[in-house]
């Protein structure tokens, strides 16, 4: 498909992300006719994933991408890093891919240590978050949460009485960096 009209998209990277772990997706937008922005205040789109959902600018007019928000009320950080590690193993571990894990953990500790405001900033903002930060954004809404993800609650659709539109697709929490295409199909068709 090819986008006409709006098609500028800034990515609000997570815990940990950045360029490297999205390269694929970005690759993948591109070659669907979007253009990667680095001015958030520019872009008709704006696709966070996991903590890059606490930095939303409020007054945004874009059309808005949750991926894996960090909202699970009562399940603790630690909880849902412990969980997310344990899984993100398995799911390596199983494909042989321990080499990929290890760049990617690699590349994980870069942005954490490279950037620690950011990293603390994300941290302290994910303990913080409620769904009245998404709620009160009165832009278009897409939440999709994998099924697998230890950081976004299955009844987060619950709170929502607007017109959100919520998709649940298969995989763990980071699986957009690794199989775009159905996350992008999703962007297009709303």
């Amino acid at each position: 498909m090819t986008v006409t009209g709006s098609n500028k998209v800034y990515l609000l990277h997570g815990w940990g992300e950045g360029p490297y772990q999205s390269r694929l997706f970005r690759e993948q937008l591109i070659a669907r006719g979007y253009t990667p922005t680095d001015a958030i205040e520019q872009a008709d789109i704006i696709i966070t994933h996991s903590g890059g959902c606490c930095f939303v600018p409020r007054n945004t007019e874009a059309k808005i991408i949750y991926i894996n928000p960090v909202y699970w009320p009562g399940k603790s950080i630690v909880s849902r890093m412990i969980q997310k590690l344990w899984r993100d193993l398995r799911y390596y571990a199983k494909r042989r891919l321990m080499g990929a894990w290890c760049i990617k953990t690699f590349w994980n500790t870069i942005y954490v240590l490279g950037n620690p405001v950011r990293s603390y900033a994300i941290m302290t903002q994910s303990m913080r978050f409620s769904i009245n930060d998404m709620r009160t954004i009165p832009a278009q809404k897409i939440i999709i949460r994998n099924m697998n993800d230890p950081w976004c609650t299955p009844h987060i659709i619950r709170e929502f009485k607007d017109n959100t539109v919520y998709i649940e697709l298969p995989g763990e929490h980071d699986d957009l960096w690794l199989n775009p295409i159905p996350y992008i199909k999703y962007i297009e068709k709303n």
